[in-house]
């Protein structure tokens, strides 16, 4: 049966803090099957970015090592996947997840002006758009 791991956990995989966390997730690694769940991939994101400084490119690719373990399973890996592509690309990974995510909408609205320029790079069939009073 496969475990599901927390933030923490995923985090210890490619942050050395000194913690003796460290060794014991990483053997988790080792010796378990393991599920990730979006969310999850979500706050490793922020955390690599916010807390330990990790550039774009440094968080995609340990993203991309972590779909790349044979023994990890990540939920809805292929938007995982693209999203990672979209933040290789300039657009902010949370912005990307919540645009990939979206299935019965067609469009997606934000205040967020940076995410509707952005978005265009992913040449996504669902645009992102800024609401306004008029129609």
């Amino acid at each position: 049966m496969p475990k599901a791991l927390d933030t923490n956990i995923v985090v210890r995989l490619f942050v050395d803090d000194g913690s003796k966390e460290v060794p014991i997730a990483r053997a988790v690694f080792e010796r378990e099957i393991i599920e990730i769940s979006l969310t999850v991939i979500l706050e490793c994101e922020w955390v690599l970015r916010s807390v330990y400084k990790f550039k774009p490119p440094a968080v995609c690719e340990a993203l991309t090592a972590l779909l790349g373990l044979e023994n990890v399973f990540v939920q809805k890996e292929e938007i995982v996947a693209e999203a990672i592509e979209a933040h290789r690309i300039g657009v902010e990974f949370a912005d990307a997840i919540h645009l990939l995510n979206v299935d019965k909408s067609d469009e997606l609205l934000t205040f967020d002006d940076i995410f509707e320029k952005r978005a265009k790079r992913m040449h996504y069939p669902i645009p992102v758009r800024i609401p306004t009073l008029t129609a």
